[in-house]
């Protein structure tokens, strides 16, 4: 899945309660540091108190190209994970931006940029068995930067459109799982949500969303599916012997 990526920790105590006149380790901001460093101080300063009164800690998760797929920062989240757990904290995660040197990275190509938008919010929802409770998406009417989704002023792009798509599958889920290869019985480059979705008269209906960090698979619809539906706003009707082209843009397979 090409190579790792990187997290910066930012302002370790910027989500507080009010609390009593503040002691030991200043607040600080991060920037561009190894990600070993980064830990090291955030375990010092998780040691030295400073997420006493603390509600949610803030982390930059980003690749560490913008050209990879956003997968990839799955790594780091599992990192900062671990590094709480060794601190003896559990405070969820909130992802609330991205590198400042974003802006001097070339604009992705349009298909791929639609395409890592989406991942980018699914990745989100992946991860938040460790704790990552909160994704922002960084500069979201800046229309310089790679991945853009709606410059100021100006219509949704093509990845603007796919993330309203993508919200309006699952404006009103529940998250039942997510996995990823071999361990859910798929293909080692397909990556699952299974989820919740209440039909027109509310009962709730078991969905999928189906996506490849690279390249692409033929993968069965399984029992129980009805239709699947593509972030261009097409649909199909299936049964449980269709087979389905699994690609790095995300599907949503409807059953029951």
């Amino acid at each position: 899945m090409g190579p790792s990526p990187v997290v910066r920790f930012v302002t370790p105590g910027a989500f507080r309660r009010p609390r009593p006149p503040p002691a030991g380790p200043p607040r600080r901001r991060l920037g561009r540091v190894r990600a070993a460093e980064a830990h090291e101080f955030l375990l010092r300063f998780a040691e030295s108190d400073g997420y006493q009164y603390c509600d949610a800690a803030g982390i930059k998760l980003y690749q560490r190209r913008i050209s990879d797929p956003p997968e990839t920062m799955l790594e780091a989240v599992h990192d900062v994970d671990r590094t709480f757990q060794r601190a003896g904290y559990h405070l969820p995660l909130w992802n609330t931006g991205t590198t400042q040197t974003l802006p001097l990275n070339d604009p992705l190509e349009e298909d791929t940029a639609a395409n890592h938008a989406v991942r980018f919010y699914l990745t989100g929802l992946y991860s938040r068995n460790r704790n990552l409770a909160r994704m922002y998406f960084c500069a979201w009417g800046n229309g310089k930067i790679p991945l853009v989704l709606q410059a100021e002023g100006q219509p949704p792009t093509k990845a603007g459109l796919f993330v309203a798509r993508l919200q309006q599958w699952l404006a009103h889920a529940d998250i039942r799982s997510c996995g990823h290869g071999l361990r859910i019985a798929l293909p080692e480059n397909v990556w699952q949500g299974e989820f919740l979705i209440p039909d027109e008269q509310g009962t709730l209906r078991t969905a999928r969303i189906r996506w490849t960090h690279a390249g692409t698979a033929g993968i069965p619809v399984g029992p129980g599916a009805r239709s699947v539906e593509y972030l261009d706003g097409t649909a199909r009707e299936v049964d449980a012997r269709d087979t389905e082209h699994i690609t790095e843009r995300p599907v949503l397979i409807r059953y029951g």
